[in-house]
Order: structure tokens, then C-alpha cells, then sequence
């Protein structure tokens, strides 16, 4: 699969349960400031 824009590499994510566990877990902790570090997605793509 070539990925051609945003919209497909959020797909990606959305589809893999294990990226959308940590998302999601980060997400409640309620934090003021997050980062998931850029290799999160480099090494998904």
C-alpha cells in the first residue's frame, strides 16, 4: 500500500488496536501536555 496523504496514515492508526490502546490510554490520564513521539507513526508507515 502506497500512503498518499493525512487521511490514510490516520486509517492506519485507527485500524492497529495496539496504537489506538495507547492512544486511548494517554488520552484518559487527563495530562495538560502529551507528546507520542514521532517514531510512534514513522515505524507504523
Amino acid at each position: 500500500m502506497m500512503i498518499q496523504n493525512e487521511k490514510e496514515i490516520i486509517q492506519l492508526i485507527k485500524e492497529d488496536e495496539w496504537m489506538m490502546d495507547i492512544l486511548r490510554a494517554v488520552k484518559s490520564l487527563y495530562l495538560p501536555d502529551w507528546w507520542v513521539c514521532a517514531g510512534f507513526v514513522r515505524s507504523k508507515i
